[in-house]
C-alpha cells in the first residue's frame, strides 16, 4: 500500500489511486470472515444485538411507513 500512496499527491487532482489498491485487504477480510471467526461472532452475544438491532430498525420502517399509509387513506387534522 505504501508503494501506492507514496505516488499519490493529494495537491494534484489528476493524480488518483489505483482502483486495486484495496484488493488484497478485500481478499484477507473475505477469507477471514469465511473461516472460524465468523462463526465465533455468529455465536457471541454481540451477534444476538446485531440481529436485536436490525429487527428494531426494521419495526421502526415498518411503522413509519404503515403511518404514511394509513394517512395517504384516512386524511385527517387535528
Amino acid at each position: 500500500m505504501k508503494k501506492h500512496l507514496s505516488k499519490y499527491n493529494p495537491n494534484n487532482p489528476k493524480n488518483t489511486l489505483p482502483s486495486t489498491l484495496f484488493e488484497p485487504y478485500k481478499k484477507e477480510i473475505c477469507d477471514l470472515l469465511r473461516g472460524r471467526n465468523f462463526d465465533k461472532f455468529m455465536e457471541s452475544e454481540k451477534y444476538t444485538r446485531f440481529c436485536q438491532w436490525k429487527n428494531f430498525e426494521l419495526n421502526i420502517q415498518v411503522g413509519i411507513n404503515l403511518i404514511y399509509f394509513l394517512n395517504q387513506q384516512f386524511p385527517f387534522s387535528f
